[in-house]
């Protein structure tokens, strides 16, 4: 290990030694944030490793990106951490980089990240053929090797950063949210998955293409209240205009004050838009035979969970194949970015068992925040159904008031059981693409 600092000069694995001055409070900052940078973290866990104190080098070049104003102090040393730093923020390169990540956490630390990391695989370049040396030797080795490709390593990792920062604001549409919604610390797990999951992109892709079927069904749900009639009353908010004038006017202002106490002002009688009555259970096949439009069946489902949280509704996702997966739960239709990543990330595959899926959500539909809850059922396969359980499951939705709706994937490669759906089904949408099943966000007067 190559020592930067004398051993009681630094703290292991904290920003707490800045060479441009940096104030505590920033440092303290960067500590926070570098608790939710998982990745970041990591690289300068592994910095520690070959050079002491590598943290505080990692925080200075946080800074350096992050602070309106950074100099460079006129007598320092001449060690390892000021020769990168130096070289650094007399780039040009990083003068052009500077503009855009002043003021923005997320750009700054991203943009850290990339950089470090191709410092590190500099290092582990030119250090391991060069074990005999000496640390006065490897500090020269190093300090050669950035000298002559940090303009390089800035190039490389300002495109990488911009591709991700689109991608972020173009997944964050999945959550229901405006990426500034987002906090930081969502913001930096949204680029740590999207770094190890290339497939989430292809997610969020297809669930915008579903985004203006949500907006279409969602300003349907909007439409101004209906006036059926005038009566009298005392809300301000539906106060006729002849009302609102007789209050402007100094001669009929005291009489409109004197009957607006009296509850005896007119005003519109309004009826709100009806609201959906209840819950959504999701029962999705996740067999083998779906693994090729997975990405698909979670943007569908993404795009169905937009239209719960802004209806305000619960929805439950059951996925199924020969037996159960996690099934995930939706207050009010609002997740966290963890229980979307799994999600997102899960597939089980294997064969299809439509009565476990079947039996859960009656299950889900006996408790009490459920009981008005709707089904839909999504599937491209079949399977074995007693008549005695159909029967049971049928008469359940009726005491249950509750609505099946089935989605039936067709195409040359699946038998799809069809008539064996439309026994437990109340309506069935047969479809070749899952995005031509859209109907679905809208059927009935209890079902989304």
């Amino acid at each position: 290990m190559v020592r930067i600092y004398k051993q009681n000069e630094y703290i292991s694995g904290q920003y707490s030694i800045s060479i441009l001055n940096v104030s505590q409070e920033r440092m303290t900052r960067f500590n926070e944030l570098l608790t939710y940078a998982k990745t970041l973290q990591k690289l300068c866990e592994e910095g520690e490793e070959i050079f002491s104190g590598f943290t505080n080098l990692v925080g200075d070049i946080w800074a350096a990106f992050y602070t309106a104003n950074i100099q460079l102090p006129k007598q320092k040393e001449c060690n390892l951490h000021v020769k990168i730093i130096e070289k650094l923020i007399t780039n040009q390169e990083y003068n052009n980089w500077k503009n855009l990540t002043q003021l923005d956490e997320l750009l700054s630390i991203i943009t850290t990240e990339f950089l470090v990391q191709r410092i590190l695989t500099y290092f582990h370049s030119v250090l391991p053929s060069h074990n005999q040396l000496n640390p006065k030797m490897k500090n020269e080795k190093a300090n050669q090797l950035l000298a002559r490709d940090i303009t390089i390593l800035l190039n490389v990792s300002k495109g990488e950063v911009l591709s991700l920062k689109k991608d972020l604001y173009e997944v964050s549409a999945m959550y229901g949210k405006q990426f500034h919604q987002l906090s930081i610390k969502e913001q930096l797990q949204l680029a740590k998955e999207l770094q190890s999951n290339p497939s989430l992109k292809q997610i969020a892709d297809l669930t915008g293409k579903l985004k203006p079927f949500v907006t279409k069904k969602q300003q349907r749900e909007e439409k101004d209240f209906t006036i059926h009639n005038i009566h009298i009353g005392q809300e301000i908010s539906k106060l006729i205009p002849m009302e609102l004038a007789k209050f402007k006017y100094p001669l009929t202002r005291l009489d409109f004050l004197r009957r607006f106490s009296e509850y005896e002002t007119f005003q519109y009688d309004a009826t709100p838009p009806p609201k959906g009555i209840g819950p959504i259970v999701f029962c999705i096949d996740e067999s083998s035979s779906m693994y090729s439009i997975k990405n698909e069946c979670k943007a569908f489902s993404l795009a169905l969970l937009m239209i719960a949280k802004k209806q305000k509704r619960d929805m439950v996702i059951i996925p199924f194949s020969d037996s159960l997966g996690e099934v995930q739960y939706f207050y009010k239709g609002h997740s966290s970015i963890e229980q979307l990543m799994d999600f997102c990330n899960s597939f089980l595959s294997g064969g299809t068992n439509f009565e476990l899926p079947l039996l859960k959500s009656l299950e889900i539909i006996n408790d009490s925040p459920f009981k008005k809850a709707d089904i839909l059922f999504l599937t491209d396969g079949s399977s074995f159904l007693a008549t005695s359980f159909i029967e049971r499951f049928n008469q359940a939705k009726k005491q249950k008031s509750c609505e099946c709706v089935s989605i039936i994937l067709t195409n040359y490669f699946n038998a799809v059981d069809l008539t064996l759906v439309e026994l437990f089904s109340d309506k069935v949408i047969e479809v070749n693409d899952l995005f031509e099943a859209t109907e679905a966000f809208s059927i009935g007067n209890s079902f989304l």
